[in-house]
């Protein structure tokens, strides 16, 4: 598994199978528990025109494997390789933060359905309760990105509190600010076994 620092890390592959009793699951947050490419998506495009004064930039088909599934620092990076200058990479991190939080904010204060359930995740989460299976998330979103788009959804599918839905709830912390160092989310992300290990 090759991190976003150059590091590379390996993990054997081992044979397994189902087994006959599911204790748990744990689910990813973006594009499985809920549909939120199209939400982020557009948060890195206000953010590149934020950061650059490109007032008409508009992604083209080539662009969404990149700008969607990977990191913010990589998404980011990838909009201004190909579109401005990486000097500004400092700046659009800001942006991104300030951006996101703005549309996050209005989700949970709003009632905005931007964020909507990922089809047949409410019989899921009703199949684990009824056979006493646990039910974990894990992300290698930030805490201030992740709980705003769980909440949405478990409104959304009648919920009043996270603990009713989950077991375990894993993100990878807070994201970078001038009074935090951030954490490795947006370096060693999903698949590395970390998340899941803690969860």
């Amino acid at each position: 598994i090759k991190s976003y620092g150059g590091n590379e890390t390996y993990y054997p592959l081992k044979e397994t199978a189902l087994p006959s009793t599911i204790e748990g699951i744990v689910m990813d947050l973006d594009g499985t528990f809920v549909n939120s490419e199209l939400f982020w998506i557009e948060v890195i495009k206000e953010t590149f025109i934020k950061t650059t004064g490109m007032k008409n930039f508009t992604f083209t088909k080539e662009d969404i494997p990149y700008i969607s599934g990977h990191t913010t620092l990589e998404h980011l990076e990838y909009c201004l390789r190909k579109y401005d200058t990486l000097n500004k990479i400092n700046v659009a991190l800001e942006n991104y933060y300030i951006i996101a939080k703005e549309k996050l904010k209005k989700i949970t204060t709003q009632n905005d359905i931007s964020l909507v359930p990922t089809k047949g995740l409410d019989t899921i989460i009703t199949l684990c309760k009824k056979n006493k299976v646990k039910l974990g998330l894990v992300t290698s979103g930030c805490y201030d990105k992740a709980y705003p788009e769980i909440v949405s959804v478990i409104k959304q599918l009648g919920y009043k509190k996270i603990e009713e839905v989950f077991d375990t709830v894993v993100t990878t912390g807070n994201p970078i600010s001038k009074q935090v160092m951030g954490t490795l989310g947006e370096i060693v992300a999903k698949p590395h076994p970390w998340l899941y290990n803690e969860a």
